[in-house]
């Protein structure tokens, strides 16, 4: 981004802004294929569920009311998750250009101009991705129907819709989830001030992340998840187990609590960074001083996997508390002919989950080769490097695996009272305790591997 296209952004933002914003996405692609393949996937996922939808509306029955149900029930769902692997991926693009967007602040852009530039970049970024998920989404939902027949959820042969509306709807919510996360980085972006131009390279306040300290909005709205959260988990203790009340409301609670948890996931991260700080090793206290500096970014690649972790057990350790209220004779809830496809479409929004988490430790560590080029140069060697980034996100991993264990419970414990009037089934326990240690492993190989990996390829 030359300063001769942040001046001509000054004098006539109106209609410079979209081509600076063009010149900076080529310019700088790598930085923003993050948001753009977040966006990709999740348009894919989020066009299945609305052929669904729309496949639903044309049924009759019992078939209508189970594709309208899943549709809108696991399509509400995917529609929050997919907004905040947006929200993640812009954000991180966005810090890793701080010096960039101090540089316009330097040449007198006002907050408001770097505000519509932030915008117009993200949209220029995740519109080709939009559009691409479109193509797979079609497909991947007549896959899900075809699935569904075969799993004996829908009695009958129906026909794949792809009404215009479904596409539109998947596009305009993907539009809208990328306008969103533009929106809030170009807020922390506008805040940057002109001096951090010759100071670091992501132009943040050192008083900022460093200590873990969180903005007010980023509080109250993690604050107000996690109040939701609990709202949902105990309004579903109360429900009848007929019908699908139950799920519908306790599902969405560990979704909304993977999100507050995850906003709030700063002062976590900097406490870790401080305990790591004080054990033996080069390495281990190498990873917690940089988690300790960098609280705030390390926070912006463990929230993902904290919603990954979350999802994956709260969603799958509710089914499995269904399936073993079935097998014992309980009533209620849906019929059984339906478990292997909540899994398959659960299987799903995790499978997305995966991979927005993993894009997003893609892009926080591949935004730091600056800082490892710095421990190069001060004695540091490439093996020392790559351990301390073993170890950091190792436990930024397992802090991840606790949060997303965490809000799994607004989830279980509230379903499994409902259905069972306990808080774990003992029939059900050994299954959903497997699940969640199975996932808590994973999300930290995950980390490690995802980190590890992309840092051989930055570190030199």
């Amino acid at each position: 981004m030359s300063a001769a296209g942040a001046t001509r952004g000054v004098r006539g933002v109106r209609w410079t802004s979209g081509r600076l914003a063009v010149r900076t996405v080529r310019a700088r692609a790598g930085a923003y294929l993050a948001p753009a393949v977040v966006a990709l996937a999740g348009t894919a996922l989020l066009t299945a569920f609305a052929g669904l939808l729309a496949t639903g509306r044309a049924a009759h029955g019992q078939n209508a009311s189970t594709l309208l149900g899943m549709a809108s029930i696991l399509g509400g769902w995917t529609v929050a998750i997919v907004a905040y692997g947006v929200v993640s991926a812009v954000a991180l693009t966005v810090r890793a250009r701080g010096r960039e967007i101090a540089l316009l602040r330097l040449v007198a852009a006002t907050p408001r101009q770097v505000r519509r530039t932030v915008v117009a970049e993200t949209l220029v970024a995740t519109i080709p991705g939009i559009v691409l998920g479109l193509l797979p989404g079609l497909p991947l939902g007549a896959l899900l129907l075809d699935r569904l027949l075969a799993l004996g959820a829908v009695q009958e042969p129906l026909r794949y819709r792809t009404d215009g509306w479904a596409v539109g709807l998947a596009a305009a919510t993907s539009l809208l989830a990328a306008w969103v996360g533009a929106l809030a980085a170009s807020r922390r972006a506008s805040r940057i001030a002109p001096i951090a131009a010759l100071g670091s390279a992501d132009g943040a306040p050192a008083s900022r992340g460093g200590d873990g300290r969180l903005a007010k909005g980023r509080r109250n709205a993690g604050i107000g998840a996690l109040l939701l959260a609990a709202a949902l988990g105990g309004t579903a203790t109360g429900m009848p187990v007929q019908g699908s009340g139950v799920t519908a409301t306790a599902g969405p609670a560990c979704v909304v609590a993977a999100l507050g948890l995850g906003l709030l996931a700063a002062p976590a991260v900097a406490a870790l960074g401080r305990l790591l700080g004080r054990l033996p090793g080069a390495a281990v206290r190498l990873a917690g001083r940089s988690l300790a500096a960098r609280a705030a970014q390390a926070a912006a690649s463990v929230g993902p996997l904290v919603l990954l972790v979350g999802v994956a057990v709260g969603t799958l350790g509710m089914q499995m508390i269904e399936d073993a209220g079935s097998a014992g004779g309980a009533g209620g809830g849906p019929a059984a002919q339906i478990a292997s496809a909540n899994y398959l479409v659960v299987a799903m929004i995790v499978g997305f989950s995966v991979i927005a988490a993993a894009n997003t430790l893609i892009a926080a560590v591949r935004d730091r080769a600056a800082e490892f080029a710095l421990l190069r140069l001060t004695g540091a060697t490439r093996r020392q490097v790559l351990a301390s980034v073993a170890v950091e996100a190792g436990a930024t991993g397992a802090l991840a695996a606790v949060l997303g264990l965490a809000a799994a419970v607004a989830t279980v414990v509230p379903y499994a009272v409902a259905k069972a009037g306990t808080a774990l089934p003992g029939d059900a326990a050994a299954a959903v305790g497997a699940l969640a240690a199975g996932v808590a492993v994973a999300a930290v190989a995950l980390a490690v591997g995802v980190g590890v990996g992309t840092a051989r390829r930055v570190a030199r």
